[in-house]
């Protein structure tokens, strides 16, 4: 258990020292880093989103309480998510792994053309505000409270009060407009990476596959930059649910539909 506090600490201090350089390369040196920035601030999202993944199935912690208190404040409240909401639907998700009551996108909707028009349909979908509200329809509750199609306890007051206190201080420390530009920017186009993750991680594996799930490999610069923490891993996590995500590398063992990096971070897309 001590092992696993110090591997968390060093996660959530990896967070807070991207975070720092992002907004230190883009407010003291030049804007012209703000792409970069950007990329150490998705980067930060990932861990962040992983360690409260960790919560949700209670590996982060043995207390119960604490994960709840990690995965909300120090998790999914910063990445304008719903802990409760998305801890219901992601267990399911589990419990029914690819099937018609899986809550998350059926794998078998998505065309072979997708990717070739990804890019196009994602431009359409930020300028129309469409990725926002998704985000804000799928992640919270804050506009579809009484929509209970699976009962929870809803914390989207919480989540309201928790983002007001945050803008009100960095508004009163007088550095909100840095606020929105490295941390809520990005956290309105996170939606797209959590897309992009659960269509390589499932995608083309139905039915014609008993593995419903898929594990990606490559070189370790390339995995901690795209998918840190060890989520590349994502058939051993349904498989063993209950290991957090860095520790699943020492239980994992290789099936010949998961995905090897190898000459270019292209080989994500080919499924073929």
């Amino acid at each position: 258990m001590i092992i696993q506090m110090v591997e968390n600490t060093i996660e959530y201090l990896k967070i807070i020292l991207f975070t720092t350089i992002a907004y230190y390369l883009s407010f003291k040196v030049s804007y012209y880093f703000l792409p970069i920035s950007f990329a150490l601030v998705f980067n930060a999202m990932m861990r962040i989103f992983s360690l409260s993944h960790d919560c949700i199935h209670g590996s982060f912690s043995s207390s119960k309480v604490f994960n709840r208190i990690c995965g909300s404040f120090l998790g999914y409240f910063l990445l304008g998510i719903s802990f409760q909401k998305y801890k219901t639907y992601h267990l399911l998700h589990h419990k029914y792994l690819n099937t018609k009551l899986d809550p998350d996108k059926p794998i078998e909707t998505i065309n072979p053309t997708f990717f070739k028009s990804y890019i196009s349909t994602t431009v359409k979908r930020i300028l129309t505000f469409e990725l926002v509200s998704n985000h804000i329809l799928y992640y919270t509750d804050l506009f579809n409270w009484n929509k209970k199609t699976v009962d929870y306890k809803k914390d989207h007051y919480i989540m309201l009060l928790y983002w007001s206190i945050l803008i009100i201080g960095f508004a009163w420390s007088g550095y909100l407009v840095e606020f929105v530009v490295i941390w809520v920017l990005p956290m309105s186009l996170f939606t797209l990476v959590i897309e992009l993750l659960g269509l390589i991680q499932h995608r083309s594996l139905v039915p014609v596959s008993q593995d419903f799930a898929r594990n990606i490999y490559g070189g370790k610069l390339a995995l901690e930059v795209f998918m840190p923490t060890g989520i590349n891993l994502h058939r051993s996590h349904h498989e063993l649910p209950q290991v957090t995500w860095y520790q699943l590398s020492r239980y994992n063992k290789k099936s010949s539909n998961d995905i090897v990096i190898k000459d270019s971070l292209i080989n994500i897309f080919d499924f073929n």
